[in-house]
């Protein structure tokens, strides 16, 4: 297949968040896309005003991919499916999941709007229905820890059984115990204050 001669701004960054997802955010230059692209630095500098701009967009991408991994089903339960495709993709892409996760000047802004990417996807599990965003987020935040710290291990090659039924089995499990926790907890927030009005 002929090689393109002109570049899109799309096709840019998915070279670039190739080049990041294999080298690192290190390897970002003109010069490193300009060679994924096989073709010269013009079409990144036309495309974008610096590096920096470039990145962002990089990071943008790595997020999309991200919750491109998160909806997918996995399983039959869509908040399973979010953990789930949380810790695969940081097995399967650890370069990225640590761009968003594990650099400072970036997981600063990344982290929370991933955050709030999962609340919102929360409404799609029956199992919440009715339940307010503070009520949503209070359970998302005991999940949250338990599978950014099983992403971590995935990333660092250090989960136990890293397969993807090993890691749904896991989720599963210790995710079953404390949604039931807090669903109990909420339940009875709620019922306190409905005896105090």
């Amino acid at each position: 297949m002929a090689r393109p001669t002109t570049f899109t701004r799309a096709m840019i960054v998915e070279a670039a968040t190739d080049l990041v997802a294999r080298e690192g955010i290190e390897s970002l230059t003109a010069r490193a896309v300009a060679a994924e692209l096989e073709a010269s630095t013009a079409p990144i500098y036309a495309s974008f005003a610096s590096i920096d701009e470039l990145r962002d967009a990089v990071v943008e991408r790595a997020r999309d991919r991200l919750r491109e991994h998160t909806r997918q089903p996995w399983t039959d339960r869509p908040f399973l499916n979010e953990g789930t495709g949380l810790v695969v993709f940081a097995r399967d892409r650890p370069r990225l999941f640590a761009l968003l996760f594990l650099t400072p000047a970036i997981a600063g802004a990344s982290v929370p709007k991933i955050y709030d990417d999962l609340v919102k996807d929360m409404k799609r599990d029956p199992r919440f229905e009715g339940f307010s965003p503070r009520e949503r987020a209070l359970v998302l935040d005991k999940l949250w820890f338990m599978s950014v710290g099983m992403a971590t291990l995935a990333h660092a090659g250090q989960l136990r059984d890293a397969t993807n039924h090993g890691i749904i089995t896991a989720l599963l499990e210790a995710g079953t115990v404390l949604i039931r926790q807090e669903v109990e907890r909420i339940t009875a927030e709620r019922r306190a204050r409905r005896a105090r009005d």
